[in-house]
């Protein structure tokens, strides 16, 4: 956790500041200085309090792109809320207008983060009006949630002005809260205050980060601010794993050595160097000669180590994988039955997620290899490279006669494709023509 803006700016990964401003154009040399300090990639505004009439380039930020959603009348309200996200120029995003909502319940403003080698990951505004009843505003958030996720596996990020404070575990809203956030595998990340009320004589904890893939963030926190009643929240989410370079092996073929030309020339040296009192001196001449006589017959070769032999392995898999292992790692010091549960969905998710991965991969491959039949066939031996004995021709060995070598093969052939079929992952790859049956055929 970070203590100001500065240290927020030194971190590593994306940065994310979310702030209820009330009123984002009174503050905007505010809103200015968290951005250029805190060195944000997204910096979320929530009661901007904007309306048509304010132009862009009245709260324009250098360095930055604006997706903003003002309050309609849909909300019943004609003054007060909207949201507006300032995205920084580098970050490959979309702005998701389908899932945006205002209704007297919630406001949503939604956008699409696009990094290499990763699911999509959704970046929500989230805020709740003071005077809205919290099943009417989570039924619509739910819903809101739903219609993200049926479009498929992917992160969820949330930064929200729930005023819902979840310093008060007993509320019966704070409990309708949690249960709503486990049911979607959301996490809290804020533990602190982020709101002061009646003008410090109360504290509350009513805004937000929550998100489905927790071990991603680095950190978050608040940062104390009297420039409104709440304080900015942060999140740094963790950068993608970079790849790491391939290790040089250095290896010798003592398989062609030529044992009597070896023998010969390691007997033809002169050892006399090596019969000397001083141990360190003798083991440092017997290695240089032999290692030089070694490398007559012997070269030594330089390889690069593989360390790309599952291609479809990525970094959103990395943080999968990671994540099921710290809730394993919970469940088992707590023995608690939702950490459990928490800890299966979590490995269901990543054999899920390889799963995909794979397909994808393949199918990808097979789809580029069409035309070149040595690519493809190194497509499928790469699919089949861990089950080679599986698939072997056993019975060839037992024919020496022309024709029933070919019927043999046939039959391989024939059968060989069900069985491939059967272990690979289900795939969306739809042919455009049926393929008619190919009856076997016996050579006489």
């Amino acid at each position: 956790m970070v203590d100001n803006l500065y240290n927020l700016g030194d971190l590593k990964g994306h940065r994310i500041v979310a702030w209820n401003s009330r009123s984002l154009l009174n503050k905007i040399e505010e809103i200015d200085r968290i951005a250029t300090i805190s060195k944000a990639h997204f910096l979320g505004i929530l009661e901007s309090w904007l309306s048509p009439k304010i132009d862009n380039s009245e709260i324009n930020l250098s360095g930055y792109q604006i997706v903003r959603f003002d309050r309609t009348a849909a909300s019943g309200k004609i003054r007060g809320g909207g949201l507006v996200w300032y995205v920084h120029n580098d970050i490959n995003y979309t702005p998701m207008y389908a899932f945006n909502i205002c209704s007297p319940n919630i406001e949503c403003l939604w956008i699409c983060l696009h990094l290499t080698h990763t699911r999509p990951i959704y970046m929500g505004l989230v805020y709740r009006p003071p005077d809205a009843p919290v099943p009417l505003f989570l039924n619509e958030l739910e819903g809101n949630l739903l219609e993200i996720l049926s479009k498929g596996q992917s992160e969820i990020n949330i930064f929200t002005d729930s005023n819902i404070d979840s310093s008060k575990p007993r509320n019966p809203d704070n409990k309708r809260y949690n249960d709503f956030l486990k049911r979607f595998g959301l996490s809290n990340m804020i533990k602190g205050v982020t709101h002061i009320k009646n003008g410090g004589l109360g504290f509350s904890a009513i805004d937000h980060v929550l998100t489905t893939n927790p071990h991603i963030f680095q950190t978050c926190g608040t940062i104390p601010s009297n420039a409104s009643d709440h304080f900015p929240i942060y999140g740094v989410r963790k950068k993608p794993y970079a790849n790491h370079p391939k290790v040089p092996i250095k290896s010798r073929a003592y398989s062609k050595i030529n044992n009597n030309n070896f023998i010969n020339d390691i007997e033809s040296q002169d050892w006399s160097s090596v019969l000397v009192e001083n141990p360190d001196t003798a083991w440092s001449n017997f290695k240089e000669i032999f290692l030089n006589t070694l490398h007559k017959h012997a070269p030594e070769k330089t390889y690069q180590s593989r360390r790309d032999t599952q291609p479809w392995v990525c970094n959103e898999f990395y943080e999968s994988a990671n994540e099921r292992d710290d809730r394993q790692h919970k469940a088992k010091n707590t023995k608690s039955p939702i950490d459990q549960l928490l800890a299966n969905q979590a490995r269901n998710r990543t054999t899920a997620l390889k799963r995909e991965l794979k397909r994808m991969f393949f199918q990808k491959s097979i789809e580029e290899a069409q035309g070149d039949s040595g690519k493809l066939w190194k497509t499928l031996k790469r699919l089949m490279q861990n089950s080679s004995d599986k698939y072997k021709i056993n019975s060839i060995d037992d024919h020496t006669d022309p024709i029933d070598i070919v019927n043999c093969l046939n039959d391989y052939f024939v059968e060989i494709g069900p069985k491939l079929a059967d272990n690979m992952v289900d795939s969306n790859l739809v042919l455009e023509h049926d393929i008619p049956d190919i009856p076997q055929m016996e050579l006489e």
